[in-house]
């Protein structure tokens, strides 16, 4: 393995101080993190109301808590929803004649942004989100146009050379880092197909998102009908995420039944070292703990390391 992606689940009156930390350690840690896909909470079970207000977290409270605890660097408006890489694969697909996934989900469901980082010696970070020196809306109207020309038949060489030449218009490069030059990497990732390029854009650019799984108490026909990750089940039957888990007697819990195999059995079958405490990974905490490598990758997060 040599990249991850943070995964973490924000929960209200839990962790939700730590959101910038968790953006911050990601960022001092950028040549093995690829970004952070944080996950408001999904509340299961009963519930009271008072009690699903004191955890209860939204996409919005999130976006603004990062921009609170990154004194603004990363502000709300750096952000936009994930069905609006729409325009980008649509583009794709039509320029390289090649079937590509579009990621169609309801605008509530996730949300996303890149944001270049500046990490100083000695040890602070800065950010600036890729919104503050491109035009992203003005590009993706560009982009629109120019993908209803290859609709209409249009060359796709002279639109793609059209769209390299003119990308330069939606960046602002007195306001861009003065380490990257966006355009010149762009041109040799996709068209040079420069792995290297490829690489210097993810050490350089931090990936934000979050994505926030429904429950029984915000549970929105609209939003499954736009769904993009399923479920296929015996049977050949898909099943939105969300339907799946959120009402587990119709979907979940009735199919793992049906076609699970009763842990008895299992052992039978497979042995009692297959199950259980024989399988879990176990961790040394105090082992690892003190070690270098661990000191100095938490170096400065001791406040949250210890919180608990």
């Amino acid at each position: 393995m040599t990249s991850v992606v943070l995964v973490p689940t924000v929960i209200k009156n839990w962790n939700t101080d730590e959101l910038g930390a968790i953006v911050k350690f990601a960022a001092k840690n950028i040549d093995i993190v690829r970004g952070v896909n944080f996950q408001p909470v999904s509340l299961t079970g009963q519930m009271p109301k008072s009690e699903r207000e004191k955890y209860r977290i939204t996409i919005p409270e999130v976006i603004k808590l990062v921009e609170e605890q990154t004194d603004g660097q990363i502000d709300r408006d750096a952000w936009y929803p994930v069905p609006i890489t729409v325009i980008i694969s649509r583009f794709i697909q039509l320029f390289s004649g090649e079937e590509k996934m579009h990621m169609t989900v309801h605008p509530a469901c996730g949300m996303a942004t890149y944001v270049h980082v500046k990490r100083g010696s000695g040890g602070e970070i800065e950010f600036t989100p890729i919104t503050r020196f491109v035009d992203v809306e003005g590009f993706f109207e560009y982009l629109k146009e120019k993908t209803d020309e290859l609709e209409k038949g249009k060359n796709k060489y002279i639109v793609g050379l059209k769209i390299l030449y003119n990308l330069r218009k939606f960046i602002d490069n007195e306001k861009q880092p003065k380490d990257i030059n966006l355009w010149k990497l762009i041109f040799n990732i996709f068209v040079r197909h420069n792995y290297e390029a490829l690489g210097e854009f993810h050490y350089k650019f931090l990936y934000l998102g979050m994505m926030h799984f429904m429950d029984l108490y915000n549970y929105d026909v609209q939003r499954v009908l736009h769904c993009a990750i399923h479920y296929l089940v015996p049977g050949g039957k898909v099943i939105p995420f969300c339907t799946f888990n959120v009402l587990p007697d119709l979907y979940r819990d009735r199919i793992q039944k049906e076609h699970g195999i009763p842990i008895k059995e299992w052992v039978k079958i497979k042995g009692y070292h297959t199950v259980g405490d024989a399988i879990k990974y176990k961790r040394d905490i105090k082992r690892l703990e003190s070690t270098e490598l661990y000191r100095k990758t938490y170096a400065g997060f001791e406040e949250y390391l210890n919180k608990r």
